[in-house]
């Protein structure tokens, strides 16, 4: 199996045993003190239990199935969609997140976020993203954004999603 060795500086007392690792890749100390030994797939699922241990919000993820329906008694169109995800989550404003922009003569306000779901949640642009209920900030429930981008990497810890909400001037 494929090993990786980092050499760690002595932890430090406020960390526990299980952190040394995580924080000496995040934190990028130089190579001394302490040798240890992972294979990189026991480092993968800490780190991604890790990433899961802050989700604190509940989303779902619903995709447009199907050709929209005309109702002719009220006049609208509708489109249905089939829920691909429910579950734990946490979305965060991307930094310098807001940006206006003009379309059909109407300005609106584009508000960047970046949410982090499971690694193996399917998550496709176009995809409309809601927060369902949000432990740190109430206001964030029931928002609701359109996923610009899913990144996918070889070393996938969580899925990091792109999301937009347009607010009307």
């Amino acid at each position: 199996p494929l090993s990786m060795v980092w050499v760690l500086r002595p932890r430090p007392a406020c960390l526990p045993p299980d952190a040394r690792v995580a924080v000496c890749v995040a934190a990028g100390w130089p190579p001394r003190g302490q040798v240890v030994s992972v294979s990189l797939d026991s480092a993968v699922a800490r780190f991604r239990q890790r990433q899961s241990d802050v989700f604190r919000d509940e989303c779902a993820v619903t995709r447009a199935s199907g050709l929209p329906v005309f109702n002719p008694d009220t006049g609208s169109t509708t489109q249905p969609s089939s829920t691909v995800y429910t579950g734990p989550c946490l979305v965060r404003p991307e930094r310098g997140n807001a940006q206006d922009v003009e379309a059909g003569g109407i300005e609106e306000r584009v508000l960047h976020y970046v949410a982090k779901v499971p690694v193996d949640t399917a998550v496709l642009r176009g995809d409309t993203f809601t927060v369902t209920s949000s432990t740190y900030d109430p206001s964030m429930t029931a928002r609701t954004f359109r996923v610009r981008d899913s990144v996918a990497d070889g070393w996938q810890i969580v899925r990091r999603v792109s999301l937009e909400e347009v607010a009307a001037d």
